[in-house]
């Protein structure tokens, strides 16, 4: 239920399209049916998600846990959608300022703040 004001439709199944909707994803919710479940089976959008290059944010298996490791964000409890999602935006900012630093070095992110800054103030 708590997965339900995130769901956004059906995704299209032309060839290849799949992995293009997942990669532009800040995450992608692999809910469970209550029949896979049942079987201890998983949504197989967790794989197609992973080979993508997308996060994902699914409901916690211990196994599936073991099987990925923190490549994926587990909820766990009421409300954890939400925490998964405020920790992917996070990840993704650390990831760009870790980008920004390896193309630039310190003096030039400096200007390039102060110049951002000053165009704030026109």
């Amino acid at each position: 239920a708590e997965f339900t004001p995130y769901w956004f439709g059906v995704l299209p199944h032309r060839p290849g399209a799949m992995a293009r909707v997942y990669g532009a994803s800040l995450a992608v919710l692999g809910a469970t049916m209550d029949v896979q479940r049942e079987y201890g089976m998983v949504n197989n959008r967790v794989f197609e998600v992973l080979a993508a290059g997308a996060s994902l944010i699914t409901e916690h298996f211990t196994e599936l846990e073991g099987l990925l490791g923190p490549r994926a964000c587990y909820v766990k409890s009421k409300g954890g959608v939400t925490s998964c999602i405020t920790e992917l935006e996070l990840r993704a900012k650390m990831e760009h300022a870790r980008w920004r630093r390896s193309i630039c070095n310190d003096k030039e992110l400096d200007t390039l703040a102060k110049l951002a800054e000053s165009n704030k103030e026109e």
